[in-house]
């Protein structure tokens, strides 16, 4: 995944993925800074809800980060749009550091062919206006 800050410049997060379901319902788990386990459930053909628990993948003596996300996906054929609300908490034991919390939004548009997937999108806060854009890609295998 390659991503553009208007703060910090672009930055490249490698990411891995696995899911198992039925068309119905599925479970995935996903890394990139931390675990991501996720369930996504059907509503119809093209459309579906999808919800996600985030962590690290080692706590730290500084806090332990934590978000909670909620989506919904509609696809067509192989594009899709999937836009998320998420929420982000950080719990800390220091000063440097302190607790907060806060919602944030995602906004993507997707291929998900057989052989590979893209995505375009957005990552946003509702709390400091800050705004990434993600441009992402991989192999299905």
């Amino acid at each position: 995944m390659l991503f553009v800050s208007n703060a910090s410049g672009p930055g490249i997060l490698p990411y891995g993925a696995v899911a198992f379901g039925d068309g119905q319902v599925e479970v995935n788990v996903s890394t990139q800074f931390g675990l991501r386990a996720g369930l996504k459930a059907a509503l119809e053909t093209g459309a579906a809800l999808d919800f996600g628990l985030s962590f690290p993948l080692l706590p730290t003596d500084l806090g332990f980060p934590l978000g909670i996300d909620a989506g919904f996906i509609w696809g067509m054929d192989d594009f899709y749009i999937a836009p998320r609300l998420v929420w982000l908490g950080f719990q800390s034991n220091t000063t440097l550091f302190p607790s907060s919390s806060g919602f944030g939004y995602q906004a993507h548009l997707g291929y998900g062919g057989d052989l590979f997937i893209g995505e375009l999108g957005l990552m946003g806060s509702f709390a400091t206006g800050e705004l990434l854009f993600i441009i992402s890609g991989g192999v299905r295998f």
